[in-house]
């Protein structure tokens, strides 16, 4: 098994496109960010140690791609300031889109914040999965692709952002509060677990034009 580790401190620290094979592992052990200038590619067993500094994505002309085999790399603070396409299976815990768009084509995970000027828009068939409690204050989601899915799955309360959604679901446990301002569902709405919808306290208008 082969491993990059970076441990030092001082420098900036760049990396261009990045593929870690099976077994293989990026280790980045320091509090400092890193810029990734290219794709991102983790396959197999092959996973990453992210840290807590900020990878940043910026892809010079965007069209940049994070991608690969492995069931769930994950990165603890990311942000993207030229326009990348998701179509792994990545964990993020801070999302942050500025000034660009992230595309999401296969499951993504975001389980402390999404935030950003920027928008995050889902492809036909992804599945974003919202797993922290406060509302997000990322600038647009779109997520009106056929066959898409926003889930807020958090076991506890959480605030569902005012967004324009094909399918939501709202899981696990606690009260899901729309936040005030239009949301739309235009296929299915799924409330599963114990998990409970609250359309009342923020007064938010809700447009259910579908099943479920």
């Amino acid at each position: 098994d082969d491993e990059l580790r970076v441990v030092g401190l001082g420098g900036t620290k760049a990396l261009g496109n990045v593929v870690v094979n099976t077994g293989g592992l990026i280790n980045f052990t320091v509090a400092e960010d890193l810029i990734l200038n290219g794709n991102l590619q983790v396959d197999g067993t092959g996973s990453i140690t992210s840290g807590s500094g900020t990878w940043i994505f910026q892809k010079s002309g965007g069209g940049g791609t994070i991608s690969g085999t492995a069931a769930a790399p994950a990165i603890d603070n990311a942000s993207f300031t030229t326009s990348y396409t998701h179509s792994g299976t990545f964990s993020i815990s801070d999302l942050s889109v500025t000034g660009t768009t992230l595309t999401n084509t296969g499951s993504l995970t975001v389980d402390t914040s999404l935030s950003g000027s920027g928008t995050l828009t889902q492809g036909s068939a992804a599945t974003l999965t919202i797993a922290f409690a406060g509302l997000p204050t990322i600038s647009t989601l779109n997520a009106t692709a056929s066959t898409n899915t926003v889930q807020y799955s958090l076991g506890g309360a959480q605030a569902i952002l005012a967004a324009d959604y094909e399918n939501l679901t709202l899981t696990t446990s606690g009260v899901k509060t729309f936040s005030s301002g239009t949301t739309r569902i235009a296929n299915t709405l799924t409330i599963g677990g114990t998990a409970t919808a609250d359309a009342t306290t923020n007064t938010p208008t809700v447009e259910y034009n579908g099943t479920g």
